[in-house]
């Protein structure tokens, strides 16, 4: 699989340029990064996130990780970690793990950490643990929307 098929429909609706980037199977993003010679701050990592009633992807740079308690205030919900069945469950037609930045795919809110649309160019996963889709900064920004933007993330140091 290069493309999740809801991925797919999703960059063709809002017609934008991308390359895909095969690389070795990565099960992190971290990992992915390193695989296809990307800096990890470019490359947006999502992690699904779950206050009982709702659900939220954030969307932060693969170096960081998400500070829920940070983001939990911000949004006045107490998010906790997505369970595995649960990102499996929604995001039915990607990898466990390997799910794009785009919430709005799958019907889910999305919140982006400011500091990837600073980036010329923005790497994310496909759907797959063997390939990144990459597009221009103004692009990304483009597909996200107008998503809240908020400091989601710590240093992972």
């Amino acid at each position: 699989m290069s493309l999740a098929p809801s991925l797919q429909q999703y960059l063709n609706q809002h017609r934008v340029n991308f390359k895909i980037i095969e690389h070795p199977r990565a099960c992190t993003a971290r990992a992915a990064a390193c695989m296809a010679s990307v800096e990890p701050r470019r490359l947006a990592k999502c992690v699904l996130l779950s206050d009982g009633d709702r659900y939220l992807v954030a969307v932060l740079p693969a170096d960081r990780k998400v500070a829920i308690k940070q983001l939990s205030e911000h949004l006045q919900h107490a998010y906790r970690m997505a369970t595995e069945d649960e990102v499996a469950y929604l995001f039915y037609d990607c990898e466990p793990g390997a799910i794009p930045p785009f919430g709005q795919a799958y019907g889910l809110p999305t919140v982006v950490d400011p500091s990837l649309l600073e980036e010329p160019d923005v790497y994310f996963e496909s759907g797959d643990h063997s390939s990144l889709v990459q597009v221009a900064g103004d692009q990304f920004a483009h597909l996200l929307g107008p998503v809240p933007r908020a400091e989601i993330s710590i240093n992972r140091y």
